[in-house]
């Protein structure tokens, strides 16, 4: 029982002393930016926007500007089956998807997700 305490009273001293080394201002300054729903919701369209913007650009010259660009990266295999090729032909679209999904809002966490596998 007595071990427990003291562990308990180490806790509390190393809490207390995280607080007086960071100071208690800047914990609130985080959660006033980053808990306010609207910077939330701004950033999501924001960021939603470049992504169907950038994916809108690419989608009149796809081959040269989608597939050329995933065979320059030389990560996905060209043989036996072109893997390269039909990434860099999906990418665009899954782009424009993600944009579109942010913007409106739906599934935002998932989607998310999703667009950071993309990149």
């Amino acid at each position: 029982m007595r071990e427990n305490q003291k562990g308990g009273d180490i806790c509390r001293r190393k809490a207390t002393e995280v607080k007086l080394k960071y100071g208690r201002g800047k914990q609130i300054m985080y959660q006033k930016i980053f808990g306010n729903k609207w910077f939330t919701i701004i950033s999501r369209i924001l960021v939603g926007a470049i992504l169907a913007l950038g994916s809108i650009l690419k989608l009149p010259d796809i081959k040269m500007n989608s597939v050329h660009v995933v065979y320059e990266y030389g990560i996905l295999p060209i043989e036996p089956i072109d893997f390269a090729a039909i990434f860099g032909y999906i990418l665009p679209f899954a782009e424009l998807a993600v944009g579109l999904a942010l913007i409106l809002g739906v599934l935002t966490r998932l989607v998310a997700f999703g667009g950071g596998m993309l990149g």
